[in-house]
């Protein structure tokens, strides 16, 4: 069980502040539950966060509300590249169509992100940092 949202919580966000959230509203409370868990896992595992922050026992405020919808989207993030996966020529961008002298091909460089950008922004907004990055400012290197 999702130790930050609860589904009423998730299922208020989905009503009243994500529009077009179709995944959501046709999964069952067991699909949605499980989509919560994991979207939690991926972002505790991916993020660090401010000290205290996820120790704070009244969970109220600005800084949850987001930390919340965070996970939410995320959730929702899972829900649709889940989809994904469930046909690989769409999951390695393969994918042709022709009609006539048109045509479209996608690049094989298509690549289904972790977590989405906003979900990042999101979380950096409230201090947290994505694991594994860093940035360099400016460096000089002399031999």
């Amino acid at each position: 069980m999702s130790e930050f949202v609860t589904l009423e919580q998730a299922d208020d966000y989905f009503q009243e502040e994500r529009p077009d959230a179709r995944e959501w509203d046709a999964a069952d409370d067991v699909l949605r539950q499980q989509h919560l868990n994991c979207a939690e896992n991926i972002l505790l595992a991916v993020f660090q966060f401010p000290m205290g922050f996820l120790d704070d026992n009244e969970r109220i405020g600005r800084h949850w509300r987001i930390f919340r919808n965070a996970i939410c989207e995320q959730a929702i993030h899972v829900m649709q590249t889940g989809a994904l996966r469930k046909n690989p020529r769409l999951l390695m961008g393969i994918q042709s169509a022709s009609v006539g002298p048109l045509s479209v091909t996608f690049s094989k460089e298509f690549d289904v992100p972790l977590f989405p950008e906003h979900v990042r922004l999101m979380l950096e907004g409230i201090g947290a940092v994505a694991n594994g990055t860093s940035t360099i400012r400016s460096s000089s290197l002399s031999f």
